[in-house]
């Protein structure tokens, strides 16, 4: 048995998250019985503490809350078990798989001259190209970072983009979507919490906003207008919480009378 520590110690916390998650994802304890196959008295008593949860009971309970992987290894530490998945890296690319940072770095580099950023499920940049550090360079930024706060925070990001009240709208209601699905100890909420005193500078509510496919990024740097159209690569694996919300954000230019930020050569 993969027992960490005894079941008594830990069974408040496991009962406190299997609460807060069912909640978060408002659900009744019917509903979530139903889709765990078992009864809703056993879970009532799974939630309040007074009956033990085996391993495998937490883990079909995770999988009928679609929980993200981090939150399954912490329920399973709650419940008095070792975590089943990869824990994610506190910064950088070096923790991550070979295969995985292999592929990463391909795609950034075959990605210059234009811009591209790899990320995490909560924004912190884990690696750039040469071309997002020119782009940096030119805005008086250093590379890394998180690009949430770069966005949202007063400074040369923020005052470089023209469109910024509609592109921070759509980037608000992506990260509400996210928050939905990772829960509210997450990495992102961490992030979101620190940005929200800014959030009151945007006069558009994102929830009447169109479901754009692309949108824009328009820049202007030293008098000149330059626009970016961004694609996103997603490169998690299946179980695996180190790689779950991972992701490549990758610049292309838009034609606006003006040349690149990043020129070619």
């Amino acid at each position: 048995m993969n027992r960490m520590t005894p079941h008594t110690s830990t069974r408040p916390l496991f009962a406190a998250s299997l609460r807060d998650w069912r909640q978060h994802r408002g659900e009744s304890q019917q509903t979530l019985a139903n889709r765990a196959g078992i009864s809703t008295r056993h879970l009532s008593f799974l939630e309040t503490g007074r009956a033990r949860a085996s391993e495998g009971m937490v883990l079909r309970l995770a999988d009928a809350l679609d929980l993200p992987y981090q939150a399954r290894n912490e329920m399973l530490a709650e419940a008095g078990f070792h975590p089943r998945f990869g824990v994610e890296p506190a910064s950088g690319l070096e923790a991550l798989p070979e295969a995985v940072r292999n592929a990463a770095a391909l795609i950034l580099a075959n990605h210059d001259p234009y811009p591209a950023l790899c990320l995490n499920s909560a924004y912190d940049i884990l690696a750039a190209n040469a071309g997002f550090g020119r782009l940096a360079d030119s805005l008086a930024v250093a590379p890394g970072g998180n690009l949430l706060h770069l966005i949202f925070d007063p400074g040369p990001v923020r005052d470089a983009i023209v469109n910024w009240e509609a592109l921070a709208a759509l980037i608000h209601r992506r990260i509400l979507r996210e928050m939905r699905h990772l829960g509210s100890r997450s990495l992102l909420a961490r992030r979101y919490a620190e940005i929200a005193p800014h959030l009151s500078d945007l006069a558009i509510e994102a929830s009447i906003l169109p479901a754009e496919p692309a949108l824009a990024i328009e820049l202007r740097i030293g008098g000149e207008t330059s626009a970016w159209l961004t694609t996103v690569t997603t490169l998690g694996t299946a179980q695996d919480a180190l790689t779950e919300g991972l992701l490549i954000e990758q610049y292309f230019p838009v034609p606006v009378g003006n040349e690149p930020v990043a020129p070619k050569g």
